[in-house]
């Protein structure tokens, strides 16, 4: 990697550089390995620190980095492994790790990058001395709107004019907070999404006048974005299709993702009046040729049971919350057992998806593995498995390998899937597919019914 000197960054480069850097260190504080990892958005920007200022760090803080973090594979190397390959003990990995952030920051820094914490107050109004971007969501919200009509109007001009994607995204957030179909209660992966997807619209447009945008200009980002090749930030090589072999274009889905931030940041610049311009307005993402229900597929009951067979304690309760309760991976991580009623046989998922709270039938077999499962009188009020997301998912990769269970293509959603396709298998009824898996609209169990099709048709092949 070439080293690049202060003086050697161009303007777009030091934007880009500034916005990681206020992604990666949102405060005063080095965030920690395991913070980071729960966050995609602020992964992306320390993988572009790293990028550009990765010489910066030893060999050996790059390396624990790249592996604690996953920024080269989809799974992140636990402290265990990374420590047995080095030689050290797992504090000491942290300790590496936590020295490498350090170090990066202080690089961008040295590189002539200044994180601002609050917007340039319009010259005209003295006193205007709020604190913008301090606070919860709810509380920048309401500062923002509670700027005077002139002065919001005036802050928007300058952020998009200056193309700052910090104050772009503030501005987009609360109007999200005030207006969106969420307010305060969408969730920070959905805001991490939106503010990611505001960063590439920036990155993408640089020469388009962001208050008067090209009259094919949405369109055109668009129609790009779908061709768009998929390459590792690290070394920039294109990442290969699973199935063809070829290149990898970004998702409909992904598509869909930046197209409805690229929407609402521009909802939020007609909101403050800064502009009337809507290149978004007709634009629409092609449609996905591959069905829903050929994307992931779903385990079937004899996969489930492979599963089961080499799984133990917690992992045995994994397996049972996603195939039979149809839990989500964020769920399941987030499930305490004081949220089980054993009185009614149900479980009370929390903070569900769209901060929704809903209960869950609980099979005979997830009851009885619940009851079984040990835990201290300390863990009473505790989380039901002892590991968090990211975990999950290295500890469900084993168990595949251990089990001979294809694992790529379902991942442990899988098992959401394959409790929906069990459940229509069983009652040939999609309402009560919906109501199992919680899902709002009948429609989108539809998918679970073509799976079970699916499965059926495998399933006489050997008749």
């Amino acid at each position: 990697m070439t080293k690049l000197e202060p003086t050697q960054l161009t303007p777009e480069q030091k934007d880009q550089l500034e916005l990681a850097l206020k992604s990666v260190y949102p405060d005063a504080d080095t965030p920690t390995l395991s913070e980071l990892r729960n966050h995609p958005a602020r992964l992306a920007s320390l993988k572009h620190l790293l990028q550009v200022l990765g010489d910066r760090l030893t060999e050996r803080q790059q390396q624990v980095l790249v592996r604690t973090l996953g920024l080269q594979r989809t799974t992140a190397e636990t402290l265990e492994q990374v420590s047995r390959d080095l030689g050290v003990t797992r504090e000491r990995v942290r300790a590496i790790g936590k020295q490498a952030l350090n170090n990066l920051k202080k690089a961008a820094l040295a590189a002539g990058l200044q994180k601002k914490t609050t917007l340039e107050q319009p010259s005209n109004a003295p006193g205007l001395n709020l604190a913008l971007y301090q606070g919860n969501a709810t509380d920048r919200a309401v500062r923002w709107a509670s700027l005077p009509s002139d002065d919001l109007r005036r802050l928007a001009i300058t952020a998009a004019q200056a193309r700052d994607a910090e104050a772009l995204w503030n501005l987009t957030d609360a109007y999200l907070t005030l207006h969106g179909a969420k307010g305060s209660a969408a969730s920070e992966r959905t805001r991490d999404s939106y503010r990611k997807g505001i960063c590439d619209l920036l990155a993408d447009w640089p020469g388009e006048n962001l208050l008067r945008p090209a009259r094919d200009a949405g369109v055109v980002w668009v129609r790009q974005l779908e061709t768009k090749i998929v390459r590792n930030t690290l070394t920039g090589q294109p990442k290969r299709d699973a199935v063809s072999g070829g290149p990898r274009v970004l998702s409909p889905a992904t598509v869909q993702a930046k197209l409805a931030a690229a929407r609402s940041l521009y909802k939020a610049l007609r909101w403050a009046g800064a502009t009337t311009a809507n290149p978004f307005e007709n634009v629409r993402v092609a449609k996905d040729p591959v069905p829903a229900w050929e994307k992931r597929g779903a385990y079937t009951p004899e996969e489930v049971e492979a599963l089961l067979g080499v799984a133990e304690g917690p992992d045995t309760v994994m397996v049972l919350l996603g195939a039979h309760a149809g839990l989500r991976i964020a769920e399941m991580s987030a499930l305490k057992w004081p949220d089980i009623d054993w009185r009614s046989k149900e479980l009370v998922v929390r903070q569900g998806k769209g901060g929704k709270t809903a209960r869950v039938a609980m099979t005979k077999r997830l009851r009885e593995t619940l009851r079984e499962c040990p835990r201290d009188a300390a863990d009473l009020n505790g989380f039901v498995l002892p590991y968090r997301a990211y975990r999950a998912r290295e500890r469900f990769q084993k168990l595949c390998l251990l089990s001979g269970v294809e694992y790529k293509g379902k991942e442990v959603h899988g098992l959401r899937h394959g409790a929906g396709t069990r459940t229509y298998v069983q009652f040939k009824d999609l309402g009560r597919v919906a109501q199992h898996l919680r899902q709002a609209s009948v429609d989108t169990a539809r998918r679970y019914a073509k799976m079970a099709d699916k499965v059926v048709g495998e399933g006489i092949e050997d008749w």
